[in-house]
Parts: structure tokens; C-alpha cells; sequence
């Protein structure tokens, strides 16, 4: 039987399912995007490992055709694929597990004959770690929680069969030791079956179905490995060969649901009164297996992994799930939505804040250098009034000299002694009386200029 996984997150619904040269990834819907590309990996369409991290990025081990391991990431926003090559020579890998805790990817290689264990942090991945060595190992299951991680496998033995557990405490951050659940015989067909809730319970269901009967193991284990419930049952079935099983746990009724002969059978088991309910039986031809990649609650219910021909009848099998997540999904777009324009409300709040801040600012500088202009202005005003001044008293020492000078030359002249006397002494009553008062005008002048001045300054201060 095909598997498909129903890849569902917050920006994307997609199924990614296998083909005759590798995986298809078909979107069906997207949040952001109206009509994405499928895109395609080119490898093995038998051995896949998938898992999202809590960023909603898809990832992806799987073996090319060239039989090395190739890591694939799907962008959830931009839904493109990136593609890292690991190691080669992997053609012995018959299984790959994979999960993700704390943003660290943790990967289980499924060999014939052992279980390697890696770990990726960063960029790079861990050496190998050996976790289990068998000679025959079957049907590796990978259940992980915030409390534990859980490996369920099935060792062939000489004559028998035995479902083991091992499980990873976080808390301790150490393996604990195998625990066997159940030991049966190599005739009877077995299904061990896990699944796990939020709060780290285990349900261990196991399917034995041997010579037309059911034989039905539930066990109910927390992360310590302490027992919480137990049941054993058996009913008569119709004689078939089965080929792949599952169970829906839905409160206290158990559905147990198996594939043969093209057949789809459900038999439903009440746990609270130990008893069977009706058996129904359907066509399942066209019928594949449903993984969920999921962390949406409507995907919470406790099962491994479903039966359905197409997404349409899945939905119909789930109730409600796919409308219920798209309902889930659009509310956290729009949370989403409202708290980045929230966030660039506050922003832009913020930055207003800061451009007042910066006007203020700017406007006392403003202030401060319009006073600083008034005070080169003033001082520019009086330093002109000092240059008036000094031009003037330069003029006025300049124009007594000129003075001097000529009354020396005027008394040098040679005349009669009669004439030189009465010359004189009236050329020395008429020019000396005019030259006092022009020197009285011109000082009168200077000092008026002065004590403006003098006045000026000392109103500035």
C-alpha cells in the first residue's frame, strides 16, 4: 500500500505522495500564494522520513538514484525546496525515521540488522550512533513528545517474535533500558501499533490476527515507563490474509480497522465494559495510507496513520479535521495579521515619538543660534560704531598737524620790521581765533561720538 503524507501547517495544506521516480509535492492550498508549483524529488519512492520543525519548514530524507542521502527543506512561505546532499552508498538503508524536537532534527537509519541514530544542530550532522543491533529487525515506529522519544520495533528471533520499546527521557537526557511488551509466535500476524498524545502518554495497541481470530493488546504507558491501563481481548474474524492495520482511539472506544483481499474492516472495542461493537466491511482498492505532518489540534486524534482513497473521503473519515484545521489555520492567520499590524502600529507610534523628540530639538537649536546671530549682530553694530570712531579721530589728529604746520611756515616768512610786526600780530588775531573754534567743533563732534558709544556698550551689557 502507498503512502501519502498530509502535510498541514500554518501557511500550507499539501499531500506529498510517491511516484514511479520519486515524491511529488502537491499543494492544495496556501495562505499566501494563490496557485504554487508542485515540485518533485527524484529518488527512492519507497523510504522517506518527514517531519516539520516548529518554524513550519517540511523536512525531508529520502535516497536518490544515485543511492545517497539527500536532506530536503521546504520553505513554508516561499514553498521552495533546498536540497543537501549527506552521505552515499546508503542502498542498505531499508527504513528512514524522522523527527524534531528544540529546533534539532533527530534521525533513525533502519538497517537489516541495526538502528543508527543521528542528530543535526546547526549545519552539520552527528557521527552515526548505534542504538539497536539485530539480527532481524522489523517495523521501526518513532514516537516523539516533549518528554520522550520512543522507538517501537519488532525483533524476529529463532521461533518467535518480540515488540520491543526504547525510549529517550529528555528530562534525563539518557536511553533507558528496552522494554519488552509482548512475545508471540512466527505464525500469527502482528501489527504493533503506536501513537502518543500532547501530555507524553503512550497507547500501545497490538493487532494479532491468527486463525480467523482478533487478538487485541492495548497498553497504555507516561513518559517513565509506569503502566496506566491494560487490555487484553480476542474475537472471531472472518479468515483472512491480512496485509496492513491501524486504530483510532476516540475516548474509551478503540477502532480497530485492517486491509485484506481489497477489503476495508472496522471492529469497534468499548474499553469501560470490555465489549465488541458492530463489524463493518468495505471496498478498499484504490485505498492508501494517510500520514498527518502536523502540529493542528483538529489533527490530534490518536492514531498512527488512516485509511482513505482520496483527501476528500480522509476528511470524511476524520469528521471534521481538514475543515477544522482550515477554520484553525485562517484564525491564526488572522491573529497573525492583526498582531504584526499591531506591532507596526506601536512602531510607528514609536517612531513618532522619536521625530517630536527630534523637533523639539531641533527647534531649541534653531532658537539657540537665532540668539547667537542677534549677539554676532550687536557686536557687529558696535564694532562698526568703534571703526567710526577711530576714523574720526584719526582725521581730526591728522587735520591739527596740518594746522601747526602752517602757522610755523606763516611765521617763518620774512617782511619789514615795520610791516613784520603789525602782520604779524594781526595775522595772529585773525588765524588763531578761527582755529579755536574749529578745534571746539571737532572735539565736541569726537566726544559726542564717544559717549554714544560708551552708552551703546553699556546698554548691551
Amino acid at each position: 500500500m502507498k503512502i501519502h503524507h498530509i502535510a498541514a501547517n500554518r501557511y500550507h495544506l499539501s499531500i506529498i505522495k510517491p511516484t514511479e521516480h520519486g515524491y511529488v509535492i502537491a499543494p492544495h492550498e496556501h495562505c499566501l500564494q494563490e496557485h504554487p508549483n508542485e515540485l518533485f524529488l527524484e529518488g527512492n519512492p519507497e523510504r522517506l522520513g518527514i517531519c516539520q520543525d516548529e518554524q513550519q519548514f517540511i523536512h525531508m530524507v529520502y535516497i536518490d538514484h544515485c543511492n545517497m542521502l539527500i536532506h530536503a527543506v521546504l520553505h513554508p512561505r516561499k514553498y521552495t525546496l533546498q536540497l543537501y546532499p549527506m552521505e552515499r552508498n546508503a542502498d542498505d538503508v531499508t527504513d528512514i525515521q524522522l523527527g524534531c524536537r528544540s529546533n534539532q532534527l533527530h534521525l533513525y537509519l533502519i538497517y537489516a540488522n541495526r538502528v543508527e541514530y543521528r542528530q543535526l544542530s546547526g549545519v552539520h550532522w552527528s557521527e552515526p550512533t548505534i542504538l539497536i543491533e539485530s539480527d532481524h529487525i522489523e517495523q521501526v515506529q518513532l514516537q516523539m513528545n516533549d518528554k520522550t522519544t520512543t522507538l517501537g520495533y519488532t525483533l524476529r528471533l529463532q521461533n518467535s517474535r518480540q515488540f520491543c520499546l526504547l525510549q529517550y527521557d529528555h528530562g534525563k537526557e539518557e536511553w533507558l533500558d528496552p522494554l519488552t511488551i509482548l512475545e508471540v509466535n512466527n505464525h500469527c500476524r502482528l501489527f504493533p501499533l503506536l501513537a502518543s498524545e500532547v501530555d507524553a502518554t503512550l497507547h500501545i495497541v497490538i493487532l494479532q490476527f491468527y486463525q480467523g481470530r482478533l487478538h487485541l493488546t492495548y497498553h497504555q504507558l507516561d513518559h517513565a515507563q509506569r503502566m496506566l491501563a491494560s487490555t487484553k481481548s480476542a474475537i472471531t474474524i472472518p479468515y483472512v490474509k491480512v496485509e496492513h492495520a491501524t486504530f483510532i482511539m476516540e475516548g474509551q472506544q478503540l477502532r480497530c480497522i485492517w486491509v485484506a483481499d481489497h477489503l476495508l474492516y472496522q471492529l469497534h472495542y468499548q474499553r469501560s465494559t470490555s465489549s465488541w461493537g458492530p463489524f463493518k466491511a468495505e471496498n478498499a482498492e484504490s485505498f492508501v495510507k494517510w500520514i498527518a505532518i502536523t502540529e493542528n489540534p483538529s489533527f490530534g486524534i490518536i492514531t498512527p496513520y488512516w485509511f482513505a482513497d482520496s483527501l476528500h473521503r480522509l476528511n470524511e473519515r476524520m469528521g471534521f479535521g481538514i475543515d477544522q484545521y482550515r477554520s484553525d489555520r485562517d484564525f491564526r492567520q488572522s491573529l497573525l495579521f492583526t498582531e504584526r499590524w499591531m506591532a507596526s502600529a506601536v512602531s510607528m507610534i514609536k517612531q513618532k515619538e522619536e521625530l517630536l523628540s527630534e523637533q523639539q530639538q531641533l527647534e531649541q537649536s534653531i532658537k539657540m543660534w537665532k540668539e547667537h546671530v542677534a549677539a554676532l549682530k550687536a557686536r557687529l553694530l558696535i564694532l562698526n560704531e568703534e571703526l567710526a570712531i577711530r576714523k574720526a579721530t584719526t582725521h581730526h589728529t591728522h587735520t591739527s598737524n596740518v594746522d601747526q604746520k602752517a602757522l610755523v611756515l606763516a611765521s617763518n616768512r620774512v617782511f619789514s620790521p615795520v610791516q613784520t610786526r603789525n602782520e604779524i600780530i594781526t595775522e595772529a588775531q585773525s588765524n588763531v581765533v578761527p582755529l579755536d573754534h574749529r578745534d571746539d567743533a571737532r572735539k565736541k563732534s569726537v566726544k559726542d561720538k564717544v559717549v554714544h558709544f560708551l552708552f551703546k556698550i553699556t546698554r548691551n551689557q
